[in-house]
């Protein structure tokens, strides 16, 4: 996924290639942070955070080589909506770089899943639209759909993580998206 492989420019700063994941789910792009970062480095940061079901295994790879890790990466929903909480409120880094990390998620064009309650323009929506700001970021294979993000209005915030998983072999995709938006329509009735 993603667009970087059609564009014509090869160099790009590191924050455009984190705003093509942030945006596009970008799979060159992250390939390309995970080698500038380093699996090691994300591995520590995530430890120090403190989770310890979730965390980045492995670079994007199909088919998957027999000596790779399983799986490009784990994540519970009780980890990843607590992240997402914890960066909502400024507990991670400073505000400034606190902004840049919410404009890469913000810029999310995928709206598929549980934005989709929202009715939000996937291609614009950082900022409110009708008193409703989303960011968030999705996740998909071809047995997983993932959504995590932050819902807020002027007077309430969400954190949320959605995932659906089913076996190989089968195609859930059509079952699970309504699923998917009833979360959101929850959210949005909470709010």
């Amino acid at each position: 996924s993603g667009i970087w492989y059609l564009m014509e420019q090869d160099d790009l700063s590191i924050f455009d290639v984190a705003l093509l994941i942030g945006a596009f789910s970008d799979n060159f792009a992250t390939n390309v942070l995970i080698r500038r970062v380093g699996l090691e480095n994300v591995a520590d940061q995530v430890e120090k955070l403190g989770y310890r079901n979730s965390g980045l295994h492995d670079f994007l790879r199909w088919p998957r080589p027999a000596k790779a890790p399983r799986t490009l990466s784990t994540g519970t929903a009780t980890e990843i909506s607590d992240f997402m909480s914890r960066h909502a409120k400024d507990e991670f880094w400073d505000e400034s770089t606190n902004e840049v990390f919410r404009r890469w998620l913000g810029a999310g064009a995928d709206t598929s899943m549980v934005a989709s309650a929202f009715d939000l323009d996937p291609l614009a929506h950082y900022n409110y639209q009708r008193d409703v700001w989303v960011w968030n970021k999705t996740g998909t294979n071809g047995t997983i759909r993932a959504d995590a993000g932050i819902v807020m209005t002027p007077q309430r915030r969400v954190a949320y993580a959605v995932f659906a998983n089913w076996e190989p072999g089968t195609d859930r995709v059509v079952d699970v998206m309504p699923v998917m938006r009833a979360a959101g329509d929850a959210i949005h009735r909470f709010l």
